[in-house]
């Protein structure tokens, strides 16, 4: 019989401390699918990319790769490309599916997509040999079977190189509980998510597992370094990007209220890409006229983006006060500068700004 020393997890969480009051010196994510590994980054729990973090994988295939060293690991022989997507690469020997490696051209890409995961394969068999905790999110109930049935054999595994390293479990509220001897914590959710900020925020759904990360895994000095790491890493455009793909859940209508006190006779947006359509659409719903999308390019002139038509600077009215500049970050100064020399009196709202004012007013952690 293994010994494993897991205990429930209740218990393990009413201690105060990791498991047997521990402190790991590396917690890495064992899939399923990226929104472990992107969880892990904002709560500070990881500073750079293991083998199983961004694709989707059977655990069974996890340890057996755990067991080999990664024998056959990306083994070109074992590749083929998604019959609906180019983009997209299998793995026949282990089940993997993975969708963000390829750029433009496999065959060109594969070597250098190769190397990458063997780099990452090698530190994950160095870090292990530390005490280690890992994380992996259940990915059905047929795999819940598979964990009951097969608990001796994972332990050996996930201590293999370590007697302290240990394994979490999460569960969908919709799955049934495993065994108590297995560390297991419940998120209040029902299907796993698939947008980029549910993904960084999944942990959150379970407050119990919100805290035990905070302070039962690794040392609080690691914990803000990492989050450092991580926030240089998402940067500004990262954060636009996340807001603007996400505007019901972060609900910036507050501010431009706060900002534009006669917004209800209506604003205008500068710039009729993708941010002016998604921001453009989020206004509308929220019940805010946009009387017009500004936009440089002559083309664009007299056609519609939801229902908005997209205008030159020079046709909005007069006395008009509200500008919401929708275009890249890098860009922002150019247009103010534009924008003002033509009405030095209109109030600006910019993407920077609305990331400060969540970032300092409303306590977001992206």
């Amino acid at each position: 019989m293994i010994k494993t020393d897991i205990i429930p997890m209740h218990s393990a969480f009413c201690m105060g401390g990791g498991i047997g009051n521990s402190r790991y010196k590396n917690c890495i994510s064992l899939g399923w699918f990226c929104g472990v590994a992107s969880s892990m980054s904002r709560y500070g729990l990881r500073n750079h990319s293991g083998p199983f973090d961004w694709y989707f994988s059977d655990l069974k295939s996890v340890l057996d790769l755990m067991e080999t060293d990664f024998y056959d690991f990306m083994a070109k022989k074992n590749l083929y490309i998604d019959a609906n997507n180019p983009k997209i690469f299998h793995d026949k020997k282990y089940g993997f599916l993975c969708n963000h490696d390829i750029q433009n051209d496999f065959e060109a890409e594969y070597e250098g997509i190769y190397q990458k995961y063997i780099r990452r394969a090698k530190k994950f068999i160095q870090d292990i040999k530390q005490p280690t905790l890992f994380i992996r999110a259940v990915r059905s109930e047929k795999e819940i079977s598979y964990i009951e049935e097969n608990r001796e054999y994972i332990y050996k595994i996930i201590k293999g190189s370590n007697s302290g390293n240990e394994i979490i479990f999460l569960l969908l509220n919709t799955m049934r509980k495993l065994p108590d001897s297995f560390l297991q914590f419940r998120m209040s959710i029902e299907q796993y998510p698939g947008q980029v900020y549910e993904m960084r925020t999944m942990f959150d759904s379970s407050e119990e597992f919100s805290q035990y990360c905070k302070k039962n895994i690794l040392p609080t000095d690691l914990i803000e370094q990492n989050k450092r790491f991580d926030r240089e890493k998402l940067g500004i455009d990262a954060k636009v990007s996340l807001i603007m793909n996400h505007l019901d859940v972060f609900d910036i209508a507050s501010e431009l209220e706060g900002l534009f006190p006669d917004i209800k006779q209506g604003i205008y947006l500068f710039g009729a890409g993708s941010y002016g359509e998604l921001a453009s659409l989020y206004l509308i719903k929220k019940g805010i006229a946009v009387k017009g999308i500004i936009d440089n390019n002559q083309e664009k002139y007299g056609s519609l983006c939801n229902g908005v038509p997209i205008i030159s600077l020079s046709q909005i009215e007069n006395g008009c006060q509200n500008v919401f500049v929708t275009v890249n970050v890098k860009k922002t100064a150019e247009i103010e500068k534009q924008i003002l020399e033509r009405h030095p009196n209109l109030t600006i709202l910019t993407l920077r700004n609305v990331v400060t004012y969540l970032e300092e007013e409303k306590n977001i952690i992206f």
